[in-house]
């Protein structure tokens, strides 16, 4: 995954990573509020606020083999998720496949420069090798396409959520809000950036500086 840098940030610890605003950094790991990135072959961790990363549905850094072989059976060919490798270092991943009689999974590899392929074709990010599958065959012995048509949870237009902490939007296309302010949540299929209506004004916010209510 790929994230923007909203701000510099000077590394603290032996094992944060520095970065200067407008930076793109692969992410490696998103859980807690401290993200596993990398940026010029150098691997630390970020503070998640500090960059601007929206992640699409297909990426399931926590889902296991088998709950993606459950879930994508029941979705139809070309159906895929993108999941953290069990037992592996962060940054390690898997793709897992709805083929036409089953599920499969294939490991994402790296190269020596940080570059992710499956066979021959080598590309910077994740991003990159979803988008190249989708016009091309991930299987060597069929036809089949990339689609996302895998979706998480969508909230109810009438779900609402107070705001923890002030959040000031960085980019167009996000929601402005003060500590205390109640949001009208419209859309939450992503994991960390849900769609939100406060007043007469809609858009993206971070999910951990709100709570249900």
């Amino acid at each position: 995954m790929e994230a923007t840098a909203k701000y510099d940030f000077q590394a603290t610890a032996d094992d944060d990573l520095s970065f200067h605003k407008g930076d793109c950094l692969k992410i490696l790991q998103t859980s807690g509020n401290w993200y596993k990135a990398e940026l010029n072959r150098v691997k630390g961790f970020v503070p998640k606020n500090f960059i601007n990363i929206h992640l699409p549905s297909w990426y399931q850094e926590n889902t296991s083999r088998s709950d993606a072989q459950r879930s994508l059976m029941s979705q139809p060919v070309g159906a895929f998720l993108i999941r953290g490798r069990q037992n592996a270092v962060p940054g390690d991943f898997s793709i897992s496949v709805r083929h036409p009689a089953d599920v499969q999974h294939f490991k994402v590899l790296q190269d020596s420069r940080g570059q992710y392929y499956l066979w021959s074709e080598k590309f910077p990010s994740l991003n990159q090798l979803v988008e190249y599958y989708k016009s091309n065959s991930i299987s060597i012995k069929s036809q089949i396409f990339l689609q996302e048509t895998q979706t998480k949870f969508k909230a109810s237009p009438t779900m609402q959520v107070r705001a923890l902490y002030d959040f000031q939007a960085e980019e167009t296309d996000e929601l402005e809000f003060s500590a205390g302010d109640i949001i009208e949540v419209l859309e939450s299929s992503d994991q960390a950036w849900w769609k939100g209506q406060l007043g007469d004004k809609t858009g993206l916010f971070p999910s951990s500086y709100a709570k249900p209510i």
